[in-house]
């Protein structure tokens, strides 16, 4: 079969200060400077990924961005805006899927506007994210030697998407004592239900977070709804904590205050191809973001539709994203922390739908 062609989309945050300036009169002129030491978007020369059942070529196309806090409303449709110029730049390169490289579970909604623009189908990534994600956390307890039945569970912003399905697969995957903390009980009550239905595991709900994790074995930290500040020091003696949102729950400083807690943010992919050397961030060559490996994926099956482009994600895409990882030959590399990876990513540590290489 012939190869068909993606795009993928990478911001490149960077702060004001970031950039050369010589007095406080240069770095008031932001605009300026990003022009002048910064060009707008950056593409690779074309990719080609190989599967053992198919083959996909694409461009990397990297937009120089401000730093913008996602939270905002005013934040999201400047995004947006400069997100579909890149996207529209594959389309000219010959892409019939467009991929984008938000490293945040609130970047659904970015992906929603841009698709309504974009002539081209258009995934965010977060499917096969959510999937990296679940697969880091058993990853972790397993390297820590601990048994997930036994594991406490809390997930805050349980009521959100990200949130709501990793407490669905993980009480899938054999988990007992979850915790579901939002600010709202109500929001709460029916993915309650939902896994009780479908696991036999009942849920805890709570509102205070705090008193939450303080005895969480794992923690899993998601974008939702509004929830009482939690702080470094509220978190168990030896705990696990995949912090899933953009803005971080936790700063630079809980990792070197808490030494004895792992912070990560999900997982990260070994693709199948051994010929692919190209370096992507800070990951070593040949492993990928799980954004980047979900348009890839896609773009190996010909599926050029609106996969994951809106901000309510569906447990259902999740887990057919594991079933044709697995099926390309797609494989967790370990997980990460601020795109770098942690710990010992060479040991095996568990079968399932992503295998550690």
């Amino acid at each position: 079969m012939g190869d068909l062609p993606f795009g993928y989309i990478v911001p490149s945050f960077f702060k004001r200060e970031d950039l050369p300036s010589q007095s406080g009169k240069l770095l008031s002129l932001a605009g300026t400077l990003i022009k002048r030491h910064l060009k707008a978007f950056r593409v690779t020369p074309l990719i080609s990924l190989n599967s053992p059942l198919s083959r996909a070529r694409g461009w990397m196309i990297t937009a120089n961005l401000p730093y913008q806090d996602l939270t905002s409303e005013k934040a999201i449709t400047f995004l947006a805006k400069k997100t579909l110029k890149a996207c529209l730049l594959a389309v000219k390169k010959g892409a019939c899927i467009a991929g984008l490289g938000f490293d945040s579970f609130n970047a659904g909604v970015i992906g929603a506007v841009v698709a309504r623009r974009l002539p081209i189908a258009l995934t965010s990534g977060l499917s096969y994210s959510l999937a990296a994600s679940l697969e880091g956390c058993l990853h972790v307890l397993e390297q820590k030697g601990l048994d997930l039945a036994q594991t406490e569970v809390v997930v805050l912003g349980a009521a959100g998407s990200a949130g709501g399905i990793l407490a669905q697969l993980l009480a899938r995957e054999g988990a007992k004592y979850i915790t579901l903390v939002e600010c709202g009980k109500q929001s709460l009550d029916k993915l309650a239900r939902l896994i009780v239905h479908e696991s036999g595991v009942p849920c805890k709900i709570t509102v205070q977070a705090r008193k939450a994790i303080r005895r969480a074995d794992l923690l899993i930290a998601a974008p939702g709804e509004t929830i009482e500040p939690v702080w470094p020091g509220d978190l168990k003696p030896g705990a696990l904590v995949c912090d899933l949102g953009w803005p971080y729950f936790f700063s630079v400083n809980a990792s070197r205050s808490r030494t004895d807690v792992l912070f990560f943010n999900g997982g990260v992919v070994r693709i199948p191809d051994p010929a692919f050397k190209f370096a992507v961030g800070n990951l070593p060559p040949g492993v990928i973001p799980p954004t980047f490996a979900e348009v890839v994926i896609l773009a190996l099956e010909r599926r050029f539709e609106n996969y994951s482009s809106g901000s309510a994600l569906r447990a259902g895409k999740v887990e057919e994203m594991r079933r044709l990882g697995c099926k390309h030959g797609f494989r967790l590399a370990g997980v990460h922390y601020r795109g770098r990876i942690l710990g010992n990513v060479a040991k095996p540590v568990r079968a399932g739908p992503l295998v550690t290489a």
